[in-house]
């Protein structure tokens, strides 16, 4: 593997990414490194954004503007479904689940660590996620009902971000080696994946040389996996191998930050952000890396894709300089750019999650101390806070 350079103790708190000696941005967020706040205890590897505890995430380009909603409903009927998510309501991370209408709240996990990244099972049964209880990030198994909690990792590295494969047989995550001497003394990332009972875990990337692998998506007939990673000069890259990990390719190979990618629901693209110059935009490209088009080429920064489920539109969150934040959508194609909730007042809305019939969108609503779980109808109508709480809650993930 290709060696980092960290700063000794400097993480961005908005996405808990540590710093590099030679970053200018995030390498998790993007958000420019001069502006972001930074931490120096090992806590900053749990920080919540998102609604997520992760190594790659989120960040706020503009302070709020104190604005606040002037006729947002907090319960509506907004239809069926289900939603995970983590709530600081009770004084540390836990995971929640809530239906789409506001009702049936229902915590989950009940522990004084961090419990975070929620992510279903294909088939809905299960939820899996991470927690630091047993001293470290680890990736954690339950029942939809809370029941049946298992450790799927359990080792002396550091596991978060987890990802069911499709046919929900296994579990892909990053995995972070620590030291075991510095508290905060994350080494090297590498991609892992776990069968759904515990066994087999592997680090597929653990003999390939593509730098610090991180982010794995699955491709939608789960015999690929796209993910980023970064090399020891600081440029990011999207890259595509075989489950087993064999097959590696580069599928992006130029000098911007190309990160997060997501495959399309029929597998044929990828799309991923891609910051440079100081802007970040979003691509679509061919599966095998070929015709790369910029999706939105404009003077926002625009971060974190997600295709709905018919792959006719791409949401995403939009970062307006000295603005904030919006929830936008566009075809995949690059028409009919929108910012969705540009007209409403209610801090910054990011972070967007389709709903499983692609008719509505959840989203977390950032105020500071403060985050919500709102939903809306795809087309940016009926907009509804679900969870109207003065804690942080964030991430909001729907059942299938």
């Amino acid at each position: 593997m290709s060696p980092s350079r960290p700063r000794s103790g400097v993480f961005c708190t908005e996405c808990g990414t540590q710093f590099e000696d030679q970053d200018r941005y995030c390498g998790g967020c993007g958000k420019p490194v001069d502006n972001a706040r930074v931490g120096s205890s090992r806590t900053g590897l749990y920080v919540t954004a998102v609604g997520v505890l992760v190594l790659i995430g989120g960040f706020i380009w503009a302070e709020l503007d104190g604005s606040m909603p002037e006729a947002i409903p907090t319960l509506g009927s907004t239809g069926p479904g289900q939603i995970a998510f983590v709530s600081e309501r009770d004084g540390n991370a836990e995971i929640y689940l809530i239906d789409a209408d506001g009702s049936r709240l229902t915590r989950l996990t009940n522990h004084p660590a961090a419990e975070t990244q929620p992510a279903w099972s294909p088939d809905g049964a299960r939820i899996a996620f991470t927690s630091n209880r047993d001293g470290r990030g680890d990736i954690f198994v339950m029942n939809a009902d809370g029941s049946n909690l298992a450790n799927l990792t359990n080792d002396s590295d550091i596991h978060m971000l987890p990802v069911w494969s499709p046919n929900g047989a296994q579990i892909a995550f990053t995995t972070w080696a620590w030291d075991g001497v510095s508290e905060i003394s994350v080494v090297d990332s590498e991609i892992s994946v776990v069968d759904a009972d515990g066994s087999n875990l592997t680090k597929l990337t653990q003999h390939l040389d593509v730098g610090n692998p991180e982010r794995p998506a699955w491709s939608p007939d789960g015999t690929r996996i796209a993910f980023m990673s970064r090399s020891w000069d600081g440029a990011d890259d999207v890259y595509v191998m075989n489950a087993d990990g064999s097959n590696l390719t580069n599928l992006t190979h130029d000098s911007a930050w190309n990160q997060l990618p997501v495959w399309s629901p029929d597998g044929t693209r990828i799309a991923f952000q891609a910051i440079r110059d100081g802007r970040g935009d979003i691509f679509v490209m061919n599966a095998d890396g070929s015709n790369p088009v910029n999706l939105t080429n404009d003077s926002d920064f625009h971060l974190a894709p997600v295709w709905s489920p018919n792959g006719a539109q791409i949401a995403f969150t939009t970062y307006v300089r000295d603005q904030g934040s919006e929830i936008s959508v566009v075809d995949a194609d690059g028409s009919n750019l929108t910012k969705l909730t540009q007209h409403l007042a209610v801090g910054n809305p990011k972070w967007p999650a389709w709903s499983p019939d692609g008719t509505r969108i959840a989203f977390t609503v950032d105020r500071g101390d403060e985050q919500d779980i709102f939903v809306m109808n795809a087309d940016g109508s009926s907009v509804v806070n679900l969870t109207n709480h003065s804690a942080r809650e964030s991430g909001p993930v729907w059942s299938p």
